[in-house]
């Protein structure tokens, strides 16, 4: 029994410092990985709507490019969305002329 609690009372200290010291390290070097501020996600969610009970429309943007993606109970489908076109892109017409 004596042998086992000298082993307990030196190991035990041993132990805390060793978590003690990991923590500090993480800490200290962990920030390292972070994306950096102001960087783009590479995946966000732009906008979801419910078109039914089980059907749902997402509107993603994975690096610039932005998907839209229906989620039913039967399926999930997936289309690329192009570039949005500029304002000055669109034909413009007076009302009533074709």
């Amino acid at each position: 029994m004596d042998a086992s609690l000298a082993r307990l009372l030196w190991a035990l200290p041993l132990v805390l410092v060793i978590g003690v010291a990991a923590i500090w390290a993480l800490k200290r070097w962990l920030h390292l990985l972070e994306r950096a501020p102001g960087a783009a996600a590479p995946l966000s969610l732009k906008q979801s709507l419910s078109l039914s009970d089980r059907a749902t429309a997402h509107v993603l943007e994975v690096e610039g490019r932005r998907f839209v993606v229906v989620e039913s109970a039967q399926a999930i489908s997936t289309v690329e969305l192009g570039a949005p076109r500029p304002l000055a892109a669109w034909p413009l017409r007076p009302r009533g002329m074709r």
